[in-house]
């Protein structure tokens, strides 16, 4: 009898076995299940709620302070998801070319603002 001794290998690395794979599964599910419950915690808290919806409002109001090029002081309430927020921006010239804009969020219910973003911008001939 003429035995190959190929064949025995190619059985051996044919793949893996459905014990292996159920195996892996369960531990990536050991893995995951934690790690999720984590990062939906941390996102429905309500200090973090307050604090994305905070940087949104920073970073909306910077990017219309900026593109429309209106470098005014000013207070404003804004209303999201049941919770207002005060936004309040500072505008300081920084010589005669430069101007700090500074916007902070802060909560009704804190003294503290929640988020406070900064940027220098240039000011041109046409730039109030």
């Amino acid at each position: 009898m003429n035995k190959n001794p190929f064949n025995d290998i190619a059985r051996e690395e044919a793949g893996y076995t459905l014990v292996e794979v159920l195996t892996a599964l369960v531990i990536l599910f050991i893995v995951f299940l934690p790690v999720s419950r984590l990062c939906s915690q941390l996102l429905s808290s309500p200090t973090n709620r307050d604090r994305i919806v905070a940087i949104n409002l920073a970073e909306a109001a910077m990017n219309r302070t900026t593109l429309s090029k209106k470098y005014q002081t000013g207070q404003w309430t804004e209303k999201r998801q049941n919770h207002s927020y005060v936004v309040d921006q500072k505008v300081d010239r920084e010589g005669e070319a430069l101007v700090r804009i500074e916007i902070s969020v802060f909560s009704k219910q804190e003294e503290q603002p929640l988020v406070t973003v900064y940027t220098f911008r240039p000011v041109l001939g046409e730039d109030q």
